[in-house]
C-alpha cells in the first residue's frame, strides 16, 4: 500500500522541495499552506503521516495536531514536526500547547535523510520512482 502523506507547509518553495522527497519515496502527497486549509482537508484525506511546519506565529498548526490527537479516525497517524529551532524547543513549545509529535525535523534537511526519514517512518524502502499524485 502506498503511503498516503499530508503536508502543512505556508512557504511554497519548502513545501514543493519535501513534495518531491516524498514522491520520490512513493508516497501519495497533499499539501496545503493554511491551518484552516488543513483542518478542512485532513477529514477527506486520512494520511498515514503527517507532517507539520511549527514555526509559525500564534496557535496555527498546533491546532492541527491537536486535531489529530484527539479523534480516532486518526489513531496510529505518524505526527512529524518540521521546525527551524532547536529539538528541546520544539518539544517544549508542543509540551506548552498540550500537544505531541511522533519526531522532529530540523530545517534546512538534506535530501538524502530525509528520503532515509520517510522510508522508515513509512514502512518501505525509499525510491527515487515519482508516484501519482
Amino acid at each position: 500500500m502506498t503511503p498516503r502523506v499530508f503536508l502543512c507547509e505556508p512557504q511554497a518553495h519548502l513545501s514543493r522541495a519535501i513534495a518531491v522527497q516524498l514522491l520520490r519515496a512513493d508516497c501519495q502527497v497533499w499539501t496545503c499552506g493554511s491551518t484552516g486549509a488543513a483542518l478542512e482537508r485532513l477529514p477527506k484525506i486520512l494520511p498515514d503521516l503527517l507532517l507539520v511546519n511549527v514555526d509559525l506565529p500564534g496557535r496555527g498548526y498546533w491546532d492541527v495536531i491537536q486535531r489529530v490527537r484527539s479523534h480516532m479516525a486518526y489513531d496510529g497517524l505518524k505526527v512529524i514536526a518540521l521546525t527551524a529551532r532547536p529539538i528541546a524547543v520544539a518539544e517544549r513549545d508542543a509540551a506548552v500547547q498540550g500537544v505531541a509529535f511522533d519526531e522532529v525535523i530540523n530545517l534546512p534537511f538534506s535530501p538524502r535523510e530525509l528520503r532515509s526519514r520517510i522510508a522508515a517512518w513509512c514502512g518501505h524502502g525509499a525510491s527515487v520512482t515519482p508516484a501519482a499524485r
